[in-house]
């Protein structure tokens, strides 16, 4: 059943993808479906079965109310890399609870720790990554601190609640298994034989 409920994720998150649209134009991303797939499917199959759920209903509901998460997405993360933009967008964004900012936060703050633990292990992975810390962003570089809190934004309370729970309960395995399958989908066996690749 995940791989069923993957799938219909990211069928509906591509074609959101696909209605964003950019200050510059369309962007060749838009158009890599295979890139786009290979990314999202190393995030969701790190994801339990009632965290997939939750997302899908978010997705759905988004759908029926005609809000394109990923655009809103985007739009979050410009507090960061542009505020004057961000500050025009704004009062289209749904507002966000102090709860579920609060909750956001706890869940940036975990993963964030943990992405710098497997940066010291993995030096040469991380280095080709995005940027850990907000402190970093420009407006053409997005840190992961602020893209994780930008697409946190969109998910509902309930798709919070579980991915929280199971983070809880994960750990650092959590992240080590998306990079794993991101490793996997460039045809590595492992996240140790693609550091040392990027060594040599």
């Amino acid at each position: 059943m995940s791989a069923e409920t993957i799938e219909r994720i990211i069928d509906s998150e591509w074609q959101m993808f696909g209605r964003v649209v950019n200050e510059g134009g369309r962007a060749d991303c838009q158009d890599d479906r295979e890139t786009f797939r290979l990314m999202r499917r190393s995030q969701l199959d790190a994801w339990e079965e009632d965290t997939l759920d939750s997302y899908l209903t978010d997705l759905y509901t988004a759908e029926q109310q005609q809000r394109n998460l990923i655009t809103e997405k985007y739009a979050r993360m410009m507090a960061s890399t542009d505020p004057a933009a961000y500050a025009a967008l704004a009062p289209y964004l749904p507002p966000i609870s102090g709860q579920k900012q609060r909750l956001i936060e706890a869940i940036v703050s975990r993963q964030v720790a943990c992405l710098a633990r497997f940066a010291a292990r993995y030096p040469h992975v991380a280095a080709r990554m995005r940027p850990l810390h907000t402190s970093m962003d420009t407006r053409e570089q997005t840190s992961f601190e602020t893209y994780l809190r930008g697409e946190l934004s969109t998910y509902s309370m309930d798709t919070l609640l579980c991915l929280d729970a199971q983070l809880e309960r994960q750990g650092d395995s959590y992240g080590e298994r998306i990079m794993a399958e991101t490793a996997a989908g460039y045809g590595y066996a492992s996240v140790c034989e693609l550091e040392r690749r990027l060594s040599e």
